[in-house]
């Protein structure tokens, strides 16, 4: 037997290249453990030989079995995923419950399916069908007659039952090839092997019995050469053992030093990898591939590629593992329609309305285009205006049709994406459907997506769907709520990669794609164990038991198999660089911890390097955008109201976004009369109500009078065609019962006397030579008995994230000096924001006050919250406030008690330092950042020069 050991100075390709006649080298037979060496070894003979030269045959191992299998003699047929799929669908086992259960729906089966499938390939590589079928007693010996036991049995009727159909057909599994592989002989073998003058076989570890019987006859070929790399992690691979004698390829364990980084996400990983490689490489060129960049998973590519990756040359990265399908725009546009056809009435003749805008707003509808070049923008605001006005459950197509900014582009985007669904009857017809959508959207869009993937996105579903659509499970019935679970059933292993150069610049693989190759600068992201190793292996109605009593590999099996080339990788690199997550979520990665414990052995300590990119509160890490004179002249021709002040207070940023800039807050759709409109409803509903009793006191409410309007609002406002709407309205009149009761317990609600209803003030406040214009909408006004003006503010909400300002909230200085002050100024309203602060009540006294009318009326002024969703009898909150007791009736020290002057003094400091030049609009950083509609705006790491 030929067999050669590698220590870890040595590269595997220069030890090929040294070992082959460089003259004739199609008399050899190269095979790797996988493709991605083949280019590395092509490349290096070429830079040697530096001219034309016919090449060795260079393959995978599992192309190598392929290959002795094709040229066994032997005539067979493969059976494709979807025959297998179909096979699958028809078993006849009527009294499996296994199979019965999963076959009910096809979004259970399908991922079934392919679960059977891919166990039924290990079984063929292990060789074992047969035991399943003749020896269940002996596999099964050990279990009792439970639930597990029934499953398992019927696990393996199913397994069997497709074995014998597959028979029955005359063809095999893809995995059968390494059956036949294995069952030739030594001689069967010299005569395919005989082609050529040499066999290398580089790293291959068998797994399965097969594979091993394969290697086990071919090493008494003297024209077969053995060539393993050394590591410790060898041995503990039975196959191996079996082989070869394990002591003399054993190594010590790597000892070079390691850097490691921690980070708490992904984006902290890559912009420290980002910072290390522009440092080594300030020309962003890497014209070497002696630099990888191993990703255990393909989400994580989508990160690298935006902040790295984007950033070079396409000849200057290489990438060949790629972004799932699963996660990008066409998949989320057609789970969208999917969704909205599921859940629409059964024909479909009204539309659930959200959904239908979520539709609208997708990016491939707004591309489309017709040949008048209308598009559907305006229909899409239209419909948002009405959702936003009233709740619709569904909207029917004559209603849509009839919205402002309906063209004849609405009628034909509806035909292609519902109407034509109609005709959906089987896969086949779903699979027809996928692909005529992607055709229309492809015809009709107005260039808009010529950039970025969408031509690839297409490409690849359309030859998926177009292949499903002619194949034997076509006829397969489907309904609609199954239509989302067979699509992304077929794209969920569809991947988009990346242009780039395969034989030079930055190599970006995966796990596998680097065996057997050497790097020189080595950068592995998501170094933890989740991520490398397969925490789902046992996912499957196999047992341990089973599996190990069948002889199928284990799960350890498959991580010392990833080990094993992890050691040699970092034995043989010179700069190895690992990050990982450092979070509850993940654990270290398990070779990590064992260097960790190496280098504790040697009285060495490991230190992983901190990543942070956490955002300093210093003026050159801050966007602050200086005020001019147009921006304050805006400001006062707008004038200011209770939001825009509580908008400031919250965050200067915010406001100059909303207020200067006018960028408007998208709400979110929904269809549940929730937030805003059941607020809406119940003003409307008070509004009506309260204002026939002005000049009255309101001890008793006419409970008969007050739901009679509440129905009447809830029916204008909401437009539901289900039952659901019941529950809705169920909720509405709990909450206003609530209200009636709390409202005639309250001495301060039931006892003064009713001036107006939805009350609109103004006040001009002067500043120097200036004058502003404030305005507040007030819900309500009673006189008291005492002459006091009372203002009630109705809120939809419990009161838990309100509290009233009880202390100043700006700079009593009129110019900021330094930037000192200004981090001052800004971390006391972050302190004080994070506390729910709210200034409405006191802007609404301070309009009171100074509007003739009222302040006529009036001896002093309260105001008051009535928060509706709150269920306990203190469900106001008014000013001037008494401070909170804490037992015993002892006051909370940290509760100012202000009188009405104090909180007069902070409305006007704040509107003041709205309209000071001196203070730029600074960002406030809170817990709420990143929902802020505003939020991609406000990078706070970046400097802008605002002159």
């Amino acid at each position: 037997m030929n067999k050669y050991f590698l220590d870890h100075n040595h590269d595997v390709i220069e030890y090929l290249i040294s070992n082959v006649d460089l003259s004739s080298l199609n008399k050899y037979l190269i095979v790797f453990p996988g493709n991605r060496p083949r280019l590395f070894l092509l490349k290096k003979i070429a830079e040697k030989l530096n001219r034309p030269f016919e090449p060795p045959a260079v393959l995978s191992f599992e192309n190598f079995i392929r290959f002795i299998a094709d040229n066994a003699g032997k005539n067979y047929k493969i059976a494709s995923e979807t025959e297998l799929l179909n096979l699958l669908y028809n078993l006849n086992l009527k009294n499996n419950n296994l199979y019965a259960k999963q076959k009910s729906h096809l979004s259970r089966f399908l991922p079934f399916a392919q679960k059977v499938i891919q166990d039924y390939s290990v079984i063929i590589k292990a060789d074992c069908i047969e035991l399943l079928k003749n020896d269940r007693d002996k596999i099964l010996g050990g279990f009792e007659k439970t639930d597990l036991y029934n499953t398992v049995t019927d696990y393996i009727d199913i397994l069997c039952q497709l074995n014998e159909n597959l028979e029955k057909k005359n063809k095999i599994a893809d995995a059968s090839l390494f059956k036949i592989a294995s069952n030739l002989n030594e001689s069967q073998l010299r005569e395919i092997t005989n082609k050529y003058e040499k066999v290398f076989l580089i790293d291959i570890i068998p797994l399965f019995i097969t594979e091993y019987r394969l290697l086990n006859s071919l090493k008494n070929e003297n024209k077969v050469e053995f060539v393993y790399q050394k590591s410790q992690y060898l041995e503990h691979f039975k196959y191996i053992g079996k082989l070869f004698d394990t002591k003399e390829i054993r190594s010590a364990f790597v000892t070079k030093d390691i850097n490691v980084f921690e980070s708490p996400d992904t984006h902290g990983q890559i912009l420290a990898l980002k910072d290390i490689l522009f440092k080594q490489n300030k020309d962003k060129k890497f014209d070497s591939p002696d630099t990888l960049v191993m990703l255990p998973e393909s989400e994580t590519l989508r990160i690298l590629t935006n902040l790295v990756l984007n950033e070079l040359e396409s000849d200057n990265f290489n990438v060949s593992i790629g972004i799932p399908l699963s996660s990008m725009q066409m998949t989320k546009f057609f789970n969208i329609i999917f969704e909205l056809l599921s859940e629409s009435n059964s024909n479909l003749e009204d539309i659930r309305a959200p959904l239908l805008y979520t539709l609208l707003s997708h990016e491939y509808t707004q591309s489309l285009r017709d040949k008048d070049k209308n598009n559907l923008y305006a229909i899409k605001e239209s419909l948002y205006e009405l959702l936003n006005k009233k709740v619709y459950e569904y909207i029917s197509i004559d209603e849509l049709s009839k919205q402002k900014g309906a063209n004849p582009l609405l009628s034909e985007f509806i035909n292609e994406t519902i109407n034509k669904s109609f005709k959906i009857k089987t896969i086949g017809d779903l699979s027809e459907y996928i692909c005529n959508v992607i055709t229309y959207i492809d015809k009709n869009q107005g260039g808009n997506l010529n950039y970025g993937y969408f031509n690839i996105e297409a490409a690849k579903i359309y030859q998926r769907f177009k292949e499903i659509s002619q194949s034997e499970i076509k006829d397969i019935s489907v309904t609609p709520k199954e239509y989302a679970s067979v699509f992304n059933n077929f794209v969920y292993s569809i991947e988009i990669r990346p242009e780039g150069s395969p034989l030079s610049g930055l190599q970006v693989l995966g796990v596998y794609e680097s065996r057997a190759l050497r790097f020189k600068n080595v950068y592995i992201l998501d170094f933890n164990d989740e991520s490398f190793f397969d925490y789902n292996f046992e996912d499957s109605f196999l047992p341990y038991k089973v599996r190990n009593f069948l002889g199928l590999p284990s799960k350890s099996d498959y991580d010392n198999y990833i080990l094993y080339f992890l050691d040699i990788l970092f034995e043989q690199g010179e700069k190895i660089n690992l990050f990982y997550k450092s979070t509850d979520r993940y654990s270290k990665n398990r070779y990590l911890l064992r260097y960790t414990f190496e280098k504790k052995k040697k009285g060495e300590e490991l230190k992983p390097v901190p990543v942070f990119y956490n955002l300093n509160l210093s003026t050159p890490d801050i966007i602050l955008i200086a005020k001019n004179k147009e921006m304050i002249d805006k400001i006062i021709k707008d004038g200011i109201s209770a939001t825009k002040l509580n908008t400031y207070l919250n965050c200067p940023k915010k406001f100059y976004y909303s207020a200067v800039l006018d960028l408007s807050e998208r709400e979110e759709i929904d269809d549940t009369a929730e937030g805003s409109i059941f607020g809406e409803i119940l003003h409307e509903t008070f509004e009506e109500y309260f204002k026939k009793l002005k000049g009255n006191k309101c001890k008793t409410i006419d409970k008969n009078k007050i739901f009679e309007i509440l129905k009447e609002k809830f029916k204008n406002k909401v437009k539901f065609k289900s039952k659901k709407y019941l529950f809705d309205y169920a909720m509405l009149e709990v909450i206003l019962e609530n209200f009636i009761k709390k409202c005639e317990e309250n001495e301060l609600l039931n006892n003064g006397k009713i001036d107006c209803t939805e009350s609109d003030l103004e006040f001009y406040f002067s500043i120097g030579n200036q004058k502003i214009k404030l305005k507040g909408r007030v819900d309500r006004i009673d006189i008291l008995e005492d002459g006091t003006m009372h203002i009630i503010d109705y809120k939809f909400a419990d009161g838990k994230y309100y509290k009233t300002v009880n202390k100043e909230i700006t700079t009593t200085k009129s110019k900021i000096k330094d930037e000192k002050e200004l981090v001052e100024l800004i971390q006391m309203r972050e302190e004080y924001v994070k506390k729910n602060n709210n200034i409405q009540l006191p802007f609404y006294i301070y309009l009171a006050q100074n509007n003739k009318d009222l302040s006529k009326k009036a001896k002093d002024f309260k105001a008051t919250f009535l928060f509706l969703r709150n269920t306990d009898k203190d469900f106001i909150d008014t000013i001037p406030i008494k401070p909170k007791t804490e037992g015993k009736g002892k006051y909370n020290k940290e509760e100012e008690v202000l009188k009405l002057d104090d909180y007069i003094t902070i409305v006007e400091s704040l509107i003041s330092e709205i309209l000071n030049p001196d203070i730029p609009f600074f960002p406030v950083e809170t817990k709420g950042c990143e929902y802020c509609d505003f939020y991609s705006l406000c990078h706070r790491n970046i400097t802008e020069d605002n002159q």
